[in-house]
């Protein structure tokens, strides 16, 4: 009975398939989404209007000048760098940069924390707008790209502007243009956009090439500069090695650190302290657990642990102390410097010290947990299903965890995941849900979001359009998505961006399709995929839509030979994903001829574009498998 429903199901999924309808688009084009919690993050509003009376550029020259404070932060002068860049690129005029000091001239854009924004009368909130919001506003003659102290907003506002003024897009880091102008029109603008995601990061091998790329989708890291490295630093902060005549500091021989050891705390302190002055543009320092499922179980810690109901709660209030004392240093010391502070909620401190009152509302089991203001929380959210929106049943446990940690922080950061580590030839189905989880998050007091995917190696299942979307995303999660999708499909695969959004929509389908045929955890890291999965008729599915995509561009390998390099290029990086997974499962309809053929081509193209590697780990790799498909022939 069960294999028989399962073919009906199959059956109706198949006849969907082919005539074209996506459920996944439909459900993402109803207005229903207006009632959803995005529209309850961000800012996005502004007026712009052309001014042809005036001009920023005319006749091969313009009056205008990049002003920049005389000791511009990192993010301020890579603003100026980008607007005299991408304008260069549009009209070959090359804007002057200069220090506002060198300034001489009465037309200027205005990059950041100037003397001449101060004397603009321009009000602005920096709270509000924070890391990563700006404004962009206009006078009679100048333009003023503003950004809070030492954020991005300045950076953010020259990428908003360059849109209008001279048409610029930005797509992946062979993807991007401006119009080719003779002149540009001033713009009249007041402009106000704060992200939904403050702090946006995308943690992959590919985005780890290029930090232009990065930049330019909008992303900013977790920080500036950590002052430690990754995020279990509790023993780079206090190395056995060097204390071992103090092992009362430490626990499970010296697997982790005892936070009710008497003395610890000051040498603790005094450790960052000294890390702090080292690294003098540090401003994040990751307070975490180390990276092994245990926890101090002495008698103090056990009564800490009894008292406040949850490990974390000894770890939290032993860092609530250290971020005291060392806010009262900075203050005395260096009173301009903002540090951010995150302790790690994993393994055993993942469960926040709080309980539900009468009105169902999470509190804090103590005053005394609740985090200073700059001390936050970071979630790694491994237990997610991210196919699912986080407030699904599945999900809800772990959106808990987030939202009983809000109740004790303002400042969550957000550790999630973009790809099966066990299969990265399949692609993870998390663009069914991420949109409306920024939204949720946003809603639960989380700055950053850093998507984790594949490390190893150049991804093959969507990975520009994945990055893209994310990022955007996270800027403004009440973007529609289908219309985001099909622009980006349309900019990157241009004469074959239908068919390939053909090939993505019924593969969207088919994953949100997939659960109501058969159980199964396909959300989740490390879910092991099987024949059954991806059936043949599906894989051919795709394949005919992806043959479609060499077919709209076959003209231009005449016409445009290095376009058409580029766009196959493009389709056969994703259709690697295809022929891995007939090779893997279905090598049983295939002669040997042709099977012999589809090893040959995988092989040549996964060694020309760098797709080393199936899954996290180093070794087996993908030219291992290979290897066994031939032998097997």
């Amino acid at each position: 009975m069960r294999k028989s429903n399962i073919f009906k199901k199959f059956t109706v999924f198949a006849l969907t398939f082919a005539i074209g309808v996506g459920c996944i688009s439909c459900k993402k084009d109803e207005e229903e989404t207006a009632t959803k919690p995005q529209d309850e993050t961000g800012i996005h509003q502004g007026e712009v209007s052309v001014d042809e009376s005036r001009t920023l550029f005319s006749g091969g020259t313009s009056n205008y000048q990049i002003v920049l404070p005389d000791k511009p932060t990192t993010q301020e002068a890579s603003a100026a760098s980008e607007l005299e860049h991408f304008f260069r690129m549009s009209t070959s005029y090359s804007l002057p940069i200069v220090n506002e000091s060198s300034f001489k001239g009465t037309q200027y854009f205005s990059v950041g924390q100037t003397e001449l924004l101060d004397e603009s009368g321009i009000d602005y909130d920096e709270d509000e707008l924070g890391v990563s919001g700006f404004k962009t506003v206009t006078d009679d003659s100048n333009v003023y790209f503003i950004g809070s102290t030492g954020g991005y907003g300045s950076l953010f506002a020259v990428y908003n502007f360059l849109e209008y003024a001279v048409g610029y897009e930005y797509y992946a880091a062979d993807e991007y243009w401006v119009d080719t102008l003779t002149s540009v029109p001033f713009y009249n603008m007041d402009v106000t956009e704060v992200p939904t995601i403050q702090r946006r990061q995308i943690d992959t091998y590919v985005m780890g090439q290029d930090s232009d790329n990065a930049r330019r989708l909008r992303l900013t890291g977790m920080s500036n500069n950590s002052a430690y490295t990754g995020v279990h630093t509790e023993l780079q902060i206090m190395p056995y090695d060097k204390y071992r005549e103090h092992s009362d500091w430490y626990s499970n021989g010296g697997l982790h650190l005892c936070y009710s050891a008497d003395g610890l705390m000051d040498e603790f302190v005094k450790n960052i302290q000294a890390k702090l002055v080292e690294e003098p543009t540090a401003d994040l320092v990751n307070l975490g657990l180390s990276d092994n499922n245990s926890f101090c179980g002495c008698d103090k810690c056990s009564a800490k642990i009894s008292k406040y109901g949850t490990e974390s709660a000894v770890m939290l209030l032993f860092m609530n102390d250290v971020v005291a004392r060392i806010n009262e240093w900075l203050e005395i010391n260096y009173p301009d410097r903002y540090v951010q502070f995150l302790l790690l909620a994993y393994q055993k401190t993942v469960d926040a010290p709080v309980s539900k009152n009468e009105d169902g509302v999470w509190e804090p089991n103590a005053t005394e947990l609740i985090c200073e203001d700059n001390l936050g929380i970071y979630i790694a959210d491994a237990g997610v299903d991210y196919s699912q929106r986080l407030d699904s049943t599945r999900n809800q446990p772990r959106l808990d965890i987030v939202q009983k940690w809000a109740a004790l922080s303002n400042k969550i950061y957000i550790y999630t995941y973009a790809t099966n580590f066990s299969y990265f030839f399949c692609s993870f189905p998390n663009y069914l849900a991420f949109q409306d989880n920024y939204a949720i998050w946003a809603n639960s007091n989380v700055e950053c979001v850093d998507e984790t995917g594949n490390h190893n190696c150049q991804s093959v299942t969507f990975d520009a359009l994945r990055n893209y979307l994310m990022s955007n995303f996270m800027w403004n999660s009440k973007l529609n998505y289908n219309a985001t999708v099909k622009k980006f499909m349309t900019a990157y695969y241009k004469e074959a961006g239908d068919a390939m959004y053909e090939y993505f929509t019924a593969l969207s389908t088919w994953q949100k399709y997939l659960p109501e045929i058969e159980s199964g955890d396909y959300g989740y890291l490390y879910y092991q995929y099987r024949s059954q999965h991806w059936p043949k008729y599906i894989l051919d599915g795709f394949q005919a839509a992806i043959d479609k995509a060499y077919a709209a561009i076959e003209p231009l390998k005449t016409t445009e030979g290095a376009k058409y390099e580029k766009l196959f290029n493009r389709i056969k990086l994703e259709e690697l994903s295809v022929t891995y997974m007939y090779l893997m499962w279905h090598q049983g309809y295939f002669k040997r001829a042709e099977k012999a053929a589809m090893i040959d081509d995988f092989e040549r193209y996964c060694t020309k574009f760098g797709v080393t590697h199936e899954f996290e780990t180093g070794s087996p790799t993908v030219f291992d498998t290979i290897t066994a498909w031939r032998s097997a022939l």
